[in-house]
């Protein structure tokens, strides 16, 4: 089950990103009907939604738990790899995981600089929500915890961050009523 949702997520990575790589395999005809209306648009998958399911595009927190998702079946790989395992002798299996580890470490890579080159502002020197807007969201740490995409400490982050506290913080007095 595991597997299946993570190819579904290497497909909808590798659409996005523009990396060749899909096999085509026999398709239903409603299937099919929906991939050619959605091609026409210029992509093979629908856009996601942000984190508050208002805003459709492509946005940092998705792309966040697509890596975070990418790292968590590499680590069932590893369990299931262990040496009391019961995959210790199926060769064919073994060779299936390291060649799946190997795309999806290049996945992670290529999410990553994704965010990195599309979503980071030069000018505030801060990450973005989306690709869309340049609007401040809390979401945005979202892919320093839980999804461990960042360093809390990298310089990025850090002004990320103090932006965020500036931007998004209200000050209000509180006055005791009499």
């Amino acid at each position: 089950m595991c597997e299946k949702a993570v190819d579904f997520l290497k497909r909808y990575v590798k659409d996005w990103l523009n990396i060749d790589g899909e096999d085509q395999h026999d398709k239903d005809k409603v299937k099919q009907e929906m991939e050619e209306n959605l091609e026409k648009q210029g992509h093979k998958y629908h856009v996601s939604y942000d984190l508050w399911e208002m805003c459709e595009g492509i946005h940092l927190y998705s792309l966040a738990s697509i890596y975070a998702a990418f790292e968590c079946i590499m680590r069932i790989y590893r369990v299931l790899g262990d040496k009391t395992s019961n995959f210790e002798d199926n060769r064919l299996k073994d060779e299936k995981i390291i060649k799946s580890e190997r795309e999806l470490e290049k996945l992670q890579t290529e999410i990553k600089k994704y965010i990195n080159q599309n979503m980071y502002d030069e000018e505030r020197k801060t990450y973005l929500r989306n690709t869309e807007d340049k609007k401040m969201d809390i979401s945005i740490i979202g892919a320093v915890a839980p999804f461990n995409v960042f360093k809390p400490k990298e310089k990025k982050i850090v002004n990320t961050v103090e932006r965020i506290n500036l931007s998004l913080r209200t000050y209000t007095r509180w006055i005791p009523k009499i």
